[in-house]
């Protein structure tokens, strides 16, 4: 239960839930959303056309959760477009997203909405807290304390994002402003979770918190890897390098992806980035090798 109704009362929270046959872990997701030191507002979750119990499990919890209000797919959208429907059904100030098979430490919403409070500018710009996470196996084992102490790339926001994103959509929390901003989504969109991240990257701002506010369930369906682990030695990286020169369509998907960003808000983009964005935006037509040479450029950028 919340500590402070009438703080939860305030700032509206909208939590944006999809599954897709998640009967083995909803359960355990619902009821650590619903134990939140801050109570959500809304706890909206799109069903992208289940065949499991999973559907009979989430009609269960609304039984005696008014807050839960299930949207059950006719037929399957996919994990972009069915986030798409979750957060768009959101009424809340701000928006938390979520996966079905997680598990949030008691404090996530209090402490990542804290995090945009804290900030003189919070309504005209596109604001996206996102924070550090545990690991856990299928069975709830603790297998990492903290994801970002095993990185090899940094976590604070900087030119890599116009190519790959650092953050997890499960960790994200933002405001109605970002809300704005990124629906709909794009044609063109790589994924839901790098088009958000783009978003606050460009038009707003990102706030990266160190701690760890989830336990992040590891098992064979998982559809986000972990890029972890001590760096590959030079035996395995140069195969990889030309590997990617000669991959077909190298980064085509990420740069249609920046290049639908920057068509849609070119006069609200940080002038700071607008150079950076269109040398991207301008490798559509490039071979492989240029845009290599480029991606090598940002990621070994300070920024």
């Amino acid at each position: 239960m919340s500590e402070n109704p009438i703080f939860a009362d305030i700032y509206k929270i909208s939590v944006a839930l999809t599954t897709y046959n998640s009967q083995d872990y909803i359960e355990e997701q619902l009821y650590s959303i619903l134990n939140q030191t801050i109570s959500p507002y809304e706890i909206i979750i799109c069903d992208d056309n289940s065949t499991d119990k999973t559907v009979f499990i989430l009609e269960n919890f609304a039984k005696s959760n008014k807050i839960i209000k299930i949207f059950v797919n006719n037929a399957t959208l996919g994990v972009n477009m069915n986030f798409q429907q979750a957060i768009s059904l959101c009424q809340g100030d701000y928006i938390a997203l979520s996966d079905q098979d997680d598990v949030w430490k008691p404090e996530k919403l209090r402490t990542q909405l804290e995090s945009i409070l804290k900030l003189k500018d919070k309504r005209e710009k596109g604001l996206l807290s996102v924070h550090d996470l545990s690991t856990i196996s299928s069975t709830g084992e603790l297998q990492l304390q903290s994801v970002y102490n095993n990185r090899r790339n940094k976590l604070e926001p900087r030119y890599t994002l116009l190519f790959a994103n650092n953050y997890w959509g499960c960790t994200m929390l933002f405001n109605r402003a970002l809300k704005n901003l990124i629906l709909p989504f794009p044609e063109e969109i790589h994924a839901h979770d790098h088009w958000i991240a783009l978003n606050a990257y460009c038009c707003g701002q990102i706030i990266v918190l160190k701690e760890p506010l989830i336990y992040y369930r590891r098992h064979d369906k998982n559809v986000s890897p972990l890029d972890m682990g001590p760096k590959p030695g030079l035996l395995i990286r140069i195969p990889l390098y030309f590997n990617g020169i000669l991959k077909k369509d190298y980064f085509q998907s990420e740069i249609n992806q920046l290049k639908a960003l920057y068509n849609r808000h070119q006069n609200i983009i940080n002038l700071n980035l607008t150079k950076k964005i269109k040398s991207v935006v301008n490798l559509h037509n490039k071979i492989n090798l240029l845009r290599k040479i480029q991606f090598t450029i940002l990621y070994r950028s300070k920024k």
